[in-house]
C-alpha cells in the first residue's frame, strides 16, 4: 500500500465552512449574510497553522477566527440590522463563540 501525497507531506484537506450564508444569494438574501471576507480571513488563519496541527479538520469560520483572537464579527455582516441566515453545512446545535450572535444588531 502506498501513501497518498497528503499523507507523505503530513497534510490533508481542511475546510472552513461558513456559519452563515455569504454573499452568494439574491438581493434580499444578501442582507442576511456575512461578506466573503470572513472566508478569506478563515483561510488565512488555516494557512498560518502548522500543517500537522490542523490537517483534515472541518472548521467553522467564526469558531476558527475566535480561537485565532478575532472578537469583532459584526464587521463581516453585510447588513447588521438583519439576522444572519444559517448555512446548512453547520449543525443547528453547534455553539457560537462567546459574544457572537446570529440575530440582528439593534
Amino acid at each position: 500500500m502506498t501513501a497518498s501525497p497528503s499523507t507523505r507531506s503530513g497534510r490533508a484537506p481542511a475546510s472552513p465552512p461558513p456559519r452563515s450564508k455569504f454573499a452568494l444569494t439574491g438581493e434580499e438574501g444578501l442582507r442576511h449574510c456575512r461578506s466573503v471576507d470572513i472566508m478569506a480571513d478563515a483561510a488565512h488563519a488555516i494557512f498560518n497553522k502548522p500543517a500537522r496541527a490542523c490537517t483534515g479538520n472541518f472548521f467553522i469560520d467564526d469558531v476558527l477566527l475566535y480561537e485565532a483572537g478575532e472578537r469583532d464579527f459584526d464587521k463581516y455582516r453585510v447588513d447588521p440590522s438583519k439576522a444572519l441566515m444559517p448555512d446548512f453545512f453547520v449543525p443547528e446545535n453547534t455553539p457560537l463563540p462567546p459574544g457572537v450572535s446570529m440575530g440582528p444588531k439593534v
